[in-house]
């Protein structure tokens, strides 16, 4: 998302609908992450942003949920549609110690018990894919899919995608 500076200006709202408007992109395309950090700063005129850019469509997800100062209760505020789990909770998974898996455990069902998507960041291997879906995690993002590409290159792989 925006920095908190185009938050205080009060022109991410416009940025944004100028964006969809260029690119055609239909709005509930269109997912927005906030770190913690923007959260926190000026927690009032986040959630007028939010606001305004859901009632267009916007959804939002926390980037790396629960590696800064996560509070339950500001999910309740910021109307969040989606949790991510951090890599590094990711990257832990394939240590095998229970505490590593009880957190990302933990995240999800509190996804779960909040009617939030979650999605787990930096997912490497077969045995994390594996761990996260046990654990209830369904979502994924990460080196063990795809490595990162161009915009240019994601169109063919996507129309490629589309032909198999």
């Amino acid at each position: 998302m925006g920095s908190i500076g185009q938050i205080k200006r009060g022109n991410l709202v416009d940025s944004v609908k100028s964006a969809l408007a260029i690119s055609g992109l239909e709005p509930q395309y269109l997912e927005l992450e906030l770190t913690e950090s923007v959260l926190m700063i000026d927690t009032h005129a986040v959630i007028n942003v939010i606001n305004e850019l859901k009632t267009l469509g916007v959804s939002f997800a926390i980037d790396d949920f629960g590696a800064g100062y996560s509070s339950l209760g500001y999910l309740k505020q910021f109307a969040i549609n989606k949790l991510k789990i951090g890599q590094s909770f990711i990257q832990k998974l394939s240590c095998g110690k229970s505490e590593d898996n009880a957190v990302v455990q933990a995240i999800v069902q509190s996804g779960k018990t909040l009617e939030l998507q979650t999605l787990a960041e930096g997912v490497e291997t077969l045995e994390q894919a594996e761990q996260l879906i046990q654990l209830g995690c369904g979502n994924g993002q990460g080196f063990f899919w795809h490595q990162p590409m161009r915009a240019k290159d994601f169109e063919s792989f996507c129309l490629n995608q589309m032909t198999i």
